[in-house]
């Protein structure tokens, strides 16, 4: 007689999430398979340069977006190699009949309860500093003065007003280098904190939701790829922005570059 297992999709991941962090390291392997996706997107840019492709505000979303792709690649890889080491599952042909061993000990990995405190909402919030302006000083009290005409002074305003112009131009191409190098360590390491959460939902999704799938009180279960995109779909998509909007700043700031590292040697250079 078949054992009728109760258990939500969302019990069943969260007792998926326990198992990998017991057994693995999900953040260390996440952060392999992101510098991984790093190169991919580094070669993607070269090659494209080297194709005559030179405006960096239009090459650089080109390489995020084959990054992502090439990502994508690699969770299909990580799902097949670790849903064998984690759980030696059926194949997906089984029909919930059977009496095979593996569907019953799969069934008991999401049915089994779990221990509170594994994890598997993450919030994360954000902070805004105010920006106070200085205050105006007020008029003195009397009669109305004209402004002065000085024409000394008014020349001193330009020339100070051209050097605050060329001060910011200086220092214009280090500070969107450390834009785009913060930006993308950003959304690498936000990718990186998910990664439990993301590999139980791809193990779940990709692997045990074809024996679960009739066990579970949900009629349905997402596709992986529709689970990695809910995920990191984001955080792609605004490093995208971030370097096109690089791209156009290096383009401004550094005209004849076609990289970063160009824009940074034209600096130096002068």
């Amino acid at each position: 007689m078949t054992r009728h297992i109760r258990v939500t999709r969302y019990h069943a991941i969260l007792r998926v999430q326990q198992h990998l962090e017991t057994k693995s390291f999900p953040r260390l392997q996440m952060a392999l398979l992101v510098a991984l996706t790093g190169a991919g997107g580094w070669l993607c840019s070269a090659l494209l340069l080297h194709a005559g492709m030179h405006s960096m505000a239009l090459r650089y979303p080109l390489a995020v977006g084959a990054a992502y792709g090439f990502f994508m690649l690699l969770l299909w890889l990580w799902l097949r190699i670790d849903s064998r080491d984690f759980f030696d599952l059926p194949s997906p042909n089984w029909n919930g009949t059977g009496s095979s061993r593996h569907c019953a000990d799969a069934a008991d990995l999401a049915a089994a309860p779990f221990k509170s405190g594994g994890g598997g909402d993450y919030a994360g919030g954000g902070a805004s500093a105010p920006w106070d302006s200085p205050a105006l000083d007020s008029p003195a009290l009397g009669s109305p003065s004209l402004p002065s005409t000085d024409t000394p002074g008014l020349f001193s305003g330009l020339s100070d007003a051209a050097g605050s112009v060329s001060d910011a131009d200086e220092i214009a191409i280090p500070l969107i280098a450390i834009v785009m190098a913060v930006g993308m360590a950003l959304a690498s390491l936000y990718v990186i904190y998910i990664a439990p959460v993301l590999f139980s939902e791809l193990m779940f999704d990709g692997v045990l939701s074809y024996t679960l799938y009739r066990r579970l009180r949900t009629s349905d279960s997402p596709h992986w790829v529709q689970t990695a995109m809910r995920h990191t779909a984001v955080p792609f998509a605004v490093t995208a922005l971030l370097l096109a909007l690089v791209g156009l700043g290096l383009g401004l700031y550094a005209p004849g570059a076609h990289s970063l590292g160009q824009a940074l040697a034209q600096h130096a250079a002068h």
